[in-house]
């Protein structure tokens, strides 16, 4: 058989009960010699099921439907939970059921009529060789029979994930819009809408109106409010962006966000310090070998101004990331604070050393950590060492680099506290040139040049320079 070009990226998983594994390795099979990807998951070994997340394991599922099945609690409860993650949270994600056998006890879950089931007009099963058929047709594996003029909203919304996941997005636009037009009250069809136009550059507007459709037929969609906040977010719609991730929030009843998306929320969104904590010691509790949570917990908690627990945080990501330069310049950032200026030293000089043997380094960052020297050689009154780092950051900066303002700020403080006043007063005049008309440091920029020309016996200069504070 020739090989499909659309081949899927990753693999299909084929979730059955022990009784039907026969058939699910002749899906395998099939979908191999078609040209795409497929494992087999029997859900009576729970060990396989419990090591991957649901985003790797509920994406692209197949599930082969029998009695048998049925009667397992374990297989409907991840039924279940396959159904609700391809509905509510991960839109493309597709989820197609094969029936194996003639059914029993389907009537006492609903909901299973709202997924795509290969199976005869009349609800039997196909025999085993066109039941493989079917199911490659509605991948996209085989060529497919034209649709009948009643194709279902069901029929339709999996051939639109199908299109998506093989990157015909206008064809499962089509698709899409035909759905909510047949059935405007479907809230997957609004929400699979709204995420597709969110991938689409300039289609942020319609999307965001396919999403208030969706939340208006369920208000309490988490990752519909998600999705519209970032939306939001995009349309620099700030304060609405806002309130649309307190409403995600709220709305989170069942955990459906996992504690990374609501540490993210709550730091970088809402700006809820101590929430963000705490959900970051959850997933400390829960990985305990994350030693990146550290460092994230580290910086909520600079946000803070607990300093000691920051560093804390830092030496335990430090201890098994010793070359992470951020990490270590953070740590000393957070010492600086403390006034323990040789410890901060000690710290930046690691810093120094592990962004200089990264070649990804950005020079900003390295130039930030030889300023940070500079202040505490500075404060420990090493004055010619800590010229010398002015010099070092200047020279990684460019001199005429708006961004050594501060740097050149520095030289003049160090110039003028060792009473090199020409030379300070230079220092203060790139600082001032360098520095925008509204930055509330130009105030303190000129105080001081006035001092190095009072010093100087220039009090004319010193008191023009006085004029110019605000």
């Amino acid at each position: 058989m020739r090989k499909n070009p659309l081949s899927y990226p990753q693999a299909f998983k084929i979730a059955t009960h022990q009784e039907d594994e026969s058939f699910g390795t002749d899906l395998v099979t099939a979908i191999s010699a078609a040209g795409g990807r497929a494992r087999l998951l029997n859900l009576d070994t729970p060990d396989l099921v419990e090591e991957w997340s649901d985003f790797l394991l509920l994406r692209d599922l197949i599930m082969l439907l029998s009695p048998a099945a049925l009667r397992s609690p374990k297989f409907r409860s991840f039924l279940y939970r396959a159904w609700y993650h391809q509905a509510h949270i991960d839109p493309p994600a597709i989820l197609l059921l094969v029936l194996v056998a003639p059914p029993e006890g389907i009537e006492d879950v609903p909901w299973l009529k709202e997924l795509p089931l290969i199976a005869t007009s009349d609800g039997h099963p196909y025999g085993p060789e066109e039941a493989i058929k079917q199911t490659l047709k509605a991948l996209g594996m085989m060529p497919a029979d034209p649709p009948p003029v009643d194709f279902s909203s069901e029929a339709l919304l999996l051939q639109a994930k199908v299109l998506w996941r093989v990157g015909k997005a206008g064809e499962a636009l089509t698709s899409l819009q035909m759905i909510v037009k047949k059935s405007p009250a479907s809230f997957r069809g609004w929400y699979s809408l709204g995420a597709l136009l969110g991938t689409m550059p300039g289609r942020e507007e319609d999307a965001l109106a396919a999403f208030e459709q969706a939340l208006i037929l369920e208000p309490d969609a988490v990752n519909a409010w998600g999705w519209k906040a970032e939306l939001l977010k995009q349309l620099n719609r700030s304060r609405e962006a806002r309130a649309a991730y307190e409403c995600a929030l709220a709305c989170d009843t069942k955990r459906i966000l996992s504690w990374e998306d609501r540490a993210w929320i709550l730091r970088y969104e809402l700006e809820r310090y101590d929430e963000a904590l705490l959900a970051y010691e959850q997933i400390a509790r829960q990985y305990p070998e994350e030693t990146f949570i550290y460092f994230d917990m580290g910086e909520v908690l600079d946000k803070q101004g607990r300093f000691e627990e920051a560093i804390a945080a830092y030496n335990n990501h430090i201890s098994r990331h010793p070359e992470d330069g951020d990490a270590l310049y953070n740590r000393a950032r957070a010492l600086g604070e403390l006034n323990r200026y040789e410890e901060a030293l000690s710290s930046l000089g690691q810093a120094i050393h592990a962004y200089e043997a990264d070649s990804a380094t950005d020079r900003l960052e390295l130039a930030d950590a030889w300023h940070n020297q500079a202040v505490a050689l500075y404060e420990l009154d090493r004055c010619a060492e800590a010229i010398s780092a002015v010099d070092r950051t200047l020279e990684i900066f460019g001199r005429e680099d708006a961004h050594a303002a501060n740097t050149w700020y520095l030289r003049g403080l160090i110039l003028q506290e060792t009473q090199m006043y020409e030379e300070a007063l230079q220092a203060f005049d790139h600082a001032l040139a360098f520095h925008s008309s509204q930055a509330p440091e130009k105030d303190q920029i000129w105080k001081r040049k006035a001092e190095v020309l009072r010093a100087l016996g220039r009090d004319a200069g010193s008191q023009d320079a006085e004029g110019h504070m605000q």
